[in-house]
């Protein structure tokens, strides 16, 4: 595997209103569909203050070449003992780092959060707005990645 480790730190922000504006500040834009889920992961609480270390793969590198689905991936990753993100992860990456082309698809790999209907949701990290997104797509567990995507992972 090869991939791309990054650290970021937790706990900074404990309401949506100071991690939103930390958002803003940056020139990040929070969509729509993410505003919902972004107040869920704020208000499920922190890991308190850390520096922890994030890896971003690629579907391909996690040993898909043609694509997978996103418990085929999660499954996959389990493996190389990558686990499962805190939701928070999701803006305090959104703060960090820069997509290297407008088309790059990072989806944070999370226990899916439900939204008011019961969806399951997660975030994900992309260009949009003519800046950095933070957004939320499906992740069911049948939920198609092309193998170009990237899949964002905690290793313990």
């Amino acid at each position: 595997m090869l991939g791309e480790r990054i650290g970021i730190e937790l706990g900074r922000y404990r309401d949506i209103d100071t991690a939103r504006q930390a958002l803003i500040s940056k020139g990040c834009w929070v969509h729509q569909r993410a505003e919902d889920m972004f107040r869920l992961a704020v208000a499920s609480g922190h890991l308190g203050r850390c520096r922890i270390m994030v890896d971003v793969l690629s579907v391909a590198e996690i040993g898909f070449p043609a694509g997978a689905s996103y418990q085929q991936i999660c499954n996959q990753a389990a493996i190389f003992d990558l686990h499962p993100c805190h939701p928070e992860v999701a803006h305090m990456l959104r703060l960090v780092y820069r997509e290297k082309s407008s088309s790059e698809f990072l989806w944070v790999a999370m226990r899916p959060m439900l939204n008011k209907i019961g969806n399951p949701f997660v975030f994900a990290l992309m260009k949009g707005f003519g800046g950095p997104l933070l957004y939320c797509d499906f992740a069911y567990p049948h939920t198609w990645l092309p193998t170009e995507h990237k899949m964002v992972f905690t290793k313990f």
